[in-house]
């Protein structure tokens, strides 16, 4: 006689319709999880991109501000000197220039200004003043680093003399003299006057990054930053007015730099990027960068009595 088991219902398999609920059931979970994940990805994404452009922007603006204060650090610039304090644009640099970007070129003399450096030579004869190729005699073995013809030289006498001329001739250690260039000295130099290289430190926007270029005209440049995008410098007089070009009135420079995002984000709308200064960006497509615009007033130091 056969005997039939009966199942229990706890060893029941699951219904068609049991099977159908809890895959609905674990499908609208893992939709809530993967959305909830995917928007995190894009605010941890979107956050950390705004972040490494705040100091992206916030870095670059204050190394070119840096530089820019030491335009007016000697007082009585000669008025003619061979290489400005401050030069906008230069044509140098013009066709390296990403379009409606600017650049700016810083000349400061190095130290120090007294004593014995790497830098620095000393006056052993008085130069003769009105020359049209003037000679300085250099103490012996004075002047350990060469220097090439053209290189910006700057007789001082502390705080109120300057002259700023080209050297005419490749000179070396060994050296004495330096004959300079074209234009005369304008003012007189006593012994021990301490001849200092003008280091020449230029800025500007190449291929969407910024540039840099320190040394004598010629040096190599190097990528500063990557991903900053324009550079607007605005010249200021003493009652905030703007100037079209330095014209000796200047005493304070506008500095914006605006820094891109590495990549772009997806969930950000749209839009063209905002006109900087006199530069009119309207023309360009609309993007998905995020962009950070930094901006400071830089104030030039002793600039009032430059000419």
């Amino acid at each position: 006689m056969k005997t039939m088991m009966r199942k229990s219902s706890e060893d029941r398999g699951f219904t068609m319709v049991e099977i159908m609920v809890a895959t609905l059931i674990a499908a609208v979970v893992l939709s809530a999880v993967a959305i909830t994940y995917t928007g995190s990805v894009r605010g941890y994404t979107r956050n950390r991109e705004m972040a490494q452009t705040q100091m992206r922007a916030r870095v670059s603006l204050e190394f070119v501000a840096q530089e820019l204060r030491n335009v007016g650090y000697l007082v009585n610039w000669d008025p003619a000197p061979s290489v400005p304090p401050l030069l906008l644009n230069p044509a140098a640099l013009a066709a390296m220039m990403d379009p409606g970007t600017d650049a700016v070129t810083v000349s400061a003399a190095v130290g120090p200004f007294s004593g014995t450096g790497t830098r620095i030579a000393t006056l052993n004869a008085p130069p003769v003043v009105g020359a049209t190729d003037t000679t300085l005699n250099l103490s012996a073995n004075n002047l350990p680093v060469p220097i090439s013809a053209g290189t910006p030289l700057l007789v001082f006498t502390p705080p109120t003399t300057a002259n700023v001329r080209n050297a005419a001739n490749a000179i070396s250690g060994s050296d004495t003299s330096i004959v300079l260039a074209t234009t005369s000295i304008t003012s007189g130099f006593g012994n021990g006057t301490p001849v200092l290289l003008v280091q020449q430190t230029s800025f500007w926007i190449q291929g969407g990054n910024l540039m840099m270029s320190i040394g004598t005209p010629g040096a190599t440049p190097q990528q500063l930053a990557a991903n900053v995008e324009d550079l607007q410098i605005v010249l200021l007089d003493n009652n905030g007015a703007v100037l079209a070009a330095p014209n000796g009135s200047e005493r304070a420079l506008r500095l914006s730099v605006t820094a891109r995002s590495t990549r772009p984000v997806q969930d950000k709308t749209a839009q063209v990027p905002p006109s900087l200064e006199d530069h009119d960006r309207s023309g360009q497509p609309a993007d998905q960068f995020l962009r950070q615009i930094d901006q400071t007033t830089v104030y030039l130091r002793n600039y009032g009595t430059l000419g």
